[in-house]
């Protein structure tokens, strides 16, 4: 056995040279870290010991170094040191080093800590070849390298900072999953990849990748994910109740065209509220310590993710809407429970009125989120300028809105809701005269206490024909129909004045 012993000549107590000694072993003797680098690729030993406090570059660093090149990865390296506090064992293993020598050494440790190593087969191709064509690598070529990892590692511990420090709270889920897609392939490649996120009574599917996907491609996705959480998991979902959405991230790396193996990552422990695929991620060409890499960014991204889910449902159940600082649906629903029964008991008008903006999708599709809730907030403003003090206005969905006019009959409505809708146009027009014509329809309903017997019934009833949703969708907190029935007036469904 050929061993490399890099020692500090000040610090070092001589107990391993000795030890190499007496057992007449071929070893090769360094007094600096930079020398320990040099002699390791040149000599090409079975066995390097470090002592951790090297001149030059200490015993974590030149272990940091080495372990890159899959070459000198094979050879077992030991760092030595007269301390064994746990903070130097910590570093020792983060530099993977392969165990930690507390100095002086007996004859029946260093036994023992040999029976312990591995010496694997080392590879045939080294990444640091081409430096090794130089006839000796100088100083700065060395200390280069170890900058470079240095640089390498804050990169990634940047990147993976920059995880957590995306805002969950504002942020939509098809943007939030844009920028944790985005920040992993900047890590790790992939030609398609997605983000799955599990709501209490839906799925939402969110795809990005070279192309945009067709209809078959997000169906044997879903069902790859469905069947995953049911095998790991056994969560058990329905693709009819998952939402596709493809998302725009531009990839700087353009990967192979050809469809590659799909991976798909979840959690190892539960709850499960998300899953994420990608597509030629090439998971087995990998290093070890590169897939623990993308394994932490992964669980990242999940805890990212589940942030999200958890700041809707706080919203759902908030008083305050967060998008425009307004009263939240949970608490409209509320009062207008406490409306009906008081209009009930004491006899007293009461009126719905929805808006619905058919169009908000589509003439916002190519906007910053926070365009969309300047947007939804000038709708609202537009509105609330309409109504007296007493009346209470709520967003049910996007930039969908609801507003209660206490002692008002369904005709006494009517000028009130027609002069909502006009103040919202004008008031788009002038704030943002780039923007498309939007398309408010409204609905009205008045309190009939024998048709309306639940809050969420008189909801549904004042829904406009026009703008009437999909079985399918959901509204959550409310599941409104298609086909209504019931005390309604669809006001009108123009669009800029």
């Amino acid at each position: 056995m050929r061993v490399l012993l890099a020692e500090n000549p000040e610090t070092s107590d001589g107990s391993i040279r000795e030890l190499l000694e007496n057992r007449q072993t071929d070893f090769i003797i360094c007094t600096n870290g930079i020398d320990a680098v040099r002699k390791a690729y040149l000599k090409k030993p079975d066995l390097i010991i470090l002592n951790v406090d090297l001149p030059g570059m200490n015993g974590y660093q030149c272990a940091r170094l080495l372990k890159q090149d899959p070459f000198m990865d094979a050879i077992p390296i030991l760092h030595a040191a007269s301390s064994g506090s746990p903070l130097d064992r910590y570093w020792s293993k983060v530099c993977q080093g392969n165990h930690y020598l507390i100095t002086p050494v007996s004859e029946e440790i260093w036994k023992r800590t040999l029976q312990g190593l591995t010496f694997k087969a080392r590879p045939g191709h080294q990444l640091i070849g081409r430096v090794n064509m130089i006839p000796e690598l100088d100083d700065r070529t060395i200390l280069m390298m170890a900058t470079g990892l240095l640089e390498q590692d804050l990169l990634r511990a940047t990147i993976l900072n920059e995880i957590n420090m995306i805002d969950t709270w504002d942020i939509t889920p098809k943007d939030l999953a844009a920028a944790l897609l985005a920040i992993i392939h900047s890590l790790y490649p992939f030609t398609k990849g997605g983000a799955f996120l599990v709501f209490d009574h839906h799925s939402e599917l969110y795809m990005c990748g070279d192309n945009i996907p067709g209809q078959d491609q997000f169906a044997e996705i879903n069902t790859l994910i469905i069947a995953h959480l049911w095998k790991e998991h056994a969560i058990l979902l329905k693709s009819d109740d998952v939402t596709n959405n493809f998302i725009d991230v531009p990839f700087t790396e353009a990967g192979p065209e050809h469809p590659g193996e799909i991976y798909i990552h979840t959690k190892e422990t539960d709850p499960i509220y998300s899953a994420l695929f990608f597509e030629n991620l090439n998971m087995a060409d990998l290093r070890k310590e590169e897939q623990n890499l993308l394994f932490l960014a992964l669980d990242l991204v999940h805890g990212v993710l589940e942030k999200k889910i958890f700041a809707r449902k706080s919203q759902e159940l908030s008083v305050i809407d967060m998008a425009t600082k307004g009263y939240s649906m949970t608490f409209f629903m509320e009062v207008l429970a406490r409306e009906i029964a008081n209009a009930r008991r004491n006899k007293y008008d009461l009126t719905l009125i929805t808006i619905v903006i058919s169009n908000f999708k589509d003439v916002t599709r190519d906007l910053h989120t926070e365009t969309e809730i300047e947007i939804i907030r000038i709708i609202q403003n537009a509105i609330l300028r309409t109504l007296r003090k007493t009346d209470i206005i709520a967003r049910w969905k996007g930039a969908n809105f609801t507003f209660l006019l206490t002692h008002t009959s369904f005709e006494n409505a009517k000028i009130p809701a027609q002069r909502a809708q006009k103040n919202i146009l004008q008031d788009i027009s002038a704030q943002m005269s780039s923007l498309g014509p939007l398309a408010p329809h409204m609905g009205m309903c008045e309190f009939d206490p024998e048709q309306d017997q639940t809050p969420e019934s008189f909801f549904a009833h004042a829904m406009p024909k026009k703008a009437s949703l999909k079985p399918k969708e959901d509204t959550s907190p409310l599941s409104v129909v298609s086909s209504l029935e019931g005390k309604r007036n669809e006001v009108s469904g123009n669009e800029r004045p």
